[in-house]
């Protein structure tokens, strides 16, 4: 669901992915699909020497978000950063007046000896 609207933000909610930039002085990277932004769950199972894009933060107002929603925003994020690859943070809803479904820092990273394997993602 896009927010076409603040009124519309407002009514439903939007999750919202942020990004802070880890190295500014680094090349640009070129986009990357989002299905050619492969997950881990953790550090350990890169398996590949790479190197850190971004830092993603996730949040969304809406409680009954799930974390398809949070993953789907946050690949595609990476993606327009030139990762290729996102190191899932973990994710919790918080109880509150309205509720929210936040994550812990997820990491983008880019990953060299992975560009064919995510190119051929984004060609099907």
């Amino acid at each position: 669901m896009k927010c076409f609207t603040f009124a519309a933000l407002l009514a439903v909610g939007c999750g919202t992915t942020h990004a802070t930039i880890l190295d500014s002085a680094s090349p640009r990277l070129a986009q990357v699909c989002p299905a050619g932004v492969q997950l881990f769950t953790d550090e350990t199972k890169v398996g590949e020497p790479y190197t850190e894009v971004a830092i993603l933060t996730w949040s969304d107002d809406d409680p009954t978000s799930g974390i398809e929603k949070m993953i789907k925003s946050q690949r595609k994020k990476a993606g327009d950063l030139g990762a290729n690859g996102l190191i899932l943070g973990q994710s919790a809803q918080l109880q509150g007046r309205r509720g929210a479904f936040v994550s812990t820092p997820a990491v983008a990273i880019f990953i060299p000896s992975d560009t064919g394997r995510s190119r051929a993602a984004c060609r099907h």
